[in-house]
């Protein structure tokens, strides 16, 4: 039975609707795939696609009338030779972050000296004299100055939303260590002759979150000594007094010592060598920030043009064997996570980095991205 023409002229009109969202549809979404672990694989040689997502190119163009923030350093530690920022302090309003991306040659320089700790993490010995660190007994924090300045058990789960999954409806256990003690001073060898030095107090302060039984630790507050002499805000410095070579920084003063000692203390000899997450919430270090922004953009230059951290839906997974996971371990907040597994196997066995996961976890807020350390067996 034929058509009649009014019907006909309806059919084209919702024929012509329908190709004109189809086109709206796919000009408005990107696919990504995910890996096996639920994490997001984003590769333009992986054929598969699970689910759409929203172009991130969309998401920044929304901000783009937005004044930008200071990426002022504002929580930074000190972990073996590095510095690394990691704050939950209250946060702007969302803006467009402007970066400073590094150079090509200060993105080899990172790639390599992330091989060389990677490296380090599956050969140990070839780190020479850094191989193992002096800072194993607990008692050892008071003796350089360290006060824990509060112990809570129970940790809400409001304060990492997107990531409840990583530690469940599990209580977990935040130490908060601060430096307010000056060291007793004592006489140190200078040019041949005998000179009092004085440890004083800095005000640094490393604020970690503790799940033993799941493997997971958070570093939520860290201000390194170094940070903090740099900063001016040392209580010596706020007095009005200068910094001199007499004043020395605690020898305990690193992250990565800091950490373990307390995973020691928390955790029984069977789930000591469990630890399987590492998480550095909402990092502000210029370095690490301006590293990962030059990484996702010359990664993936259409879904990320600015270099900015998709949100959880959409994050990132770098792994060993793509050059943009090297480089990223060679960053400050990284290199500390890797020092602490170089240097201590004897608490944490031989393990070594086996994804950086990233992303935005409050894209309403000032841009301080997330970086999720999975940690795994060591290859022999």
């Amino acid at each position: 039975m034929a058509l009649r023409p009014h019907r006909t002229r309806s059919a084209f009109i919702l024929l012509a609707i329908l190709l004109g969202l189809l086109l709206l549809f796919k000009g408005q979404y990107k696919p990504v795939s995910l890996g096996s672990d639920g994490m997001q694989v984003r590769s333009e040689h992986d054929p598969q696609t699970i689910r759409y997502v929203r172009d991130p190119e969309l998401v920044n163009l929304r901000d783009s009338k937005i004044t930008t923030p200071d990426l002022q350093d504002q929580r930074t530690t000190h972990a073996s030779g590095s510095e690394a920022g990691t704050t939950l302090v209250q946060r702007a309003p969302s803006a467009l972050p402007v970066f400073n991306y590094p150079t090509e040659a200060q993105y080899c320089l990172a790639y390599l000296q992330g091989l060389k700790l990677l490296g380090f993490c599956r050969v140990p010995s070839n780190a020479g004299d850094s191989e193992t660190t002096v800072w194993n007994a607990w008692k050892q924090m008071a003796t350089w100055g360290w006060t824990l300045q509060g112990k809570q058990q129970s940790v809400e789960m409001s304060r990492f939303p997107g990531i409840e999954w990583l530690v469940y409806k599990v209580a977990g256990i935040e130490f908060v260590w601060k430096h307010t003690r000056s060291h007793a001073s004592k006489i140190e060898m200078v040019d041949g002759k005998p000179k009092a030095v004085s440890y004083p107090p800095t005000n640094a302060e490393y604020d970690n979150m503790y799940w033993p039984t799941l493997g997971v630790i958070v570093a939520v507050d860290v201000h390194s000594p170094v940070q903090m002499v740099k900063r001016k805000i040392t209580p010596t410095q706020r007095a009005g007094q200068p910094w001199t070579s007499d004043d020395k920084l605690p020898e305990l003063q690193r992250w990565s010592d800091v950490t373990s000692l307390c995973w020691q203390k928390l955790t029984q000899d069977t789930e000591r060598a469990n630890l399987r997450w590492i998480l550095h919430r909402y990092v502000s270090n210029k370095e690490t920030v301006n590293m990962l922004a030059f990484v996702l953009r010359k990664k993936y230059p259409k879904m990320q043009p600015l270099g900015r951290a998709p949100d959880w839906d959409r994050r990132i997974k770098f792994t060993p064997g793509m050059d943009e996971f090297n480089a990223l371990v060679g960053t400050p907040n990284v290199r500390g996570v890797a020092w602490l597994l170089i240097q201590h196997q004897s608490t944490f066995g031989r393990k070594t980095i086996v994804s950086i996961t990233v992303y935005d976890p409050d894209p309403a807020s000032q841009y301080m991205p997330d970086m999720m350390i999975e940690i795994g067996p060591a290859p022999s």
